[in-house]
C-alpha cells in the first residue's frame, strides 16, 4: 500500500519543479532533503516526458543557470 512507511515498498512521488529549484539554489533546505533520499532510493520518482521537459525548461531559466548552492555559514 502507497503511504505505509511499514510495508517496505518505497514511496512513489512527482516533484513539483520548484522543489528542484529550492535544491539547486540551497543544500540546506528541506527540497535538497528530498532530493538527496530521492538519489539515495528511498523514494521511486514518477516522471513523464512532459514533466521532465518542464523541470529542464525551469531549470535552463537564466535566473537560475547561475544560481549555486548555498550553504549556511552558520549550523544552529
Amino acid at each position: 500500500m502507497i503511504g505505509d512507511m511499514n510495508s517496505g515498498a518505497l514511496w512513489r512521488v512527482v516533484l513539483d519543479t520548484n522543489v528542484w529549484v529550492a535544491a539547486a539554489r540551497s543544500a540546506d533546505g528541506s527540497a535538497a532533503a528530498v532530493v538527496q533520499a530521492l538519489w539515495k532510493q528511498r523514494y521511486r520518482l514518477l516522471l513523464s516526458v512532459p514533466l521532465a521537459l518542464e523541470y529542464e525548461a525551469v531549470l535552463k531559466r537564466p535566473e537560475h543557470l547561475g544560481a549555486r548552492p548555498r550553504r549556511r555559514s552558520m549550523r544552529w
